[in-house]
């Protein structure tokens, strides 16, 4: 039975015609396995912006938050699975933020 952990480091910046630039950093660490032929669980904390790919205007410049995230991918057929995440994510000033997404890929 396969484990993988990992540790991510993200650092971008934001430029601006007017005004000062951004500098935001974040980090991830995380891990995952399968407990059983087709299923991969895992748990992933992630410091700062989260899921760069999903950035948001209101996520730009400085950011601080914790996000602790929650996540299968389920073998469907060879070429086809299921993934779920959940994310909750505390920010600064008692704001709280759920995320879950489901997802059904087809790979060819």
């Amino acid at each position: 039975r396969r484990t993988t952990a990992w540790a991510k480091y993200y650092r971008f910046s934001t430029d601006y015609e007017v005004g000062l630039s951004d500098i935001v950093q974040s980090w991830a660490l995380g891990a995952s396995g399968h407990p059983r032929p087709g299923l991969t669980l895992g748990a992933e904390f992630t410091r700062g912006p989260d899921q760069i790919e999903m950035l948001t205007i209101d996520r730009t410049g400085p950011f601080e938050a914790n996000t602790y995230s929650g996540f299968l991918e389920y073998l469907l057929t060879p070429m086809l699975s299921l993934n779920a995440r959940y994310d909750f994510q505390d920010r600064p000033e008692a704001v709280r933020v759920h995320r879950a997404s489901v997802r059904l890929i087809h790979r060819f």
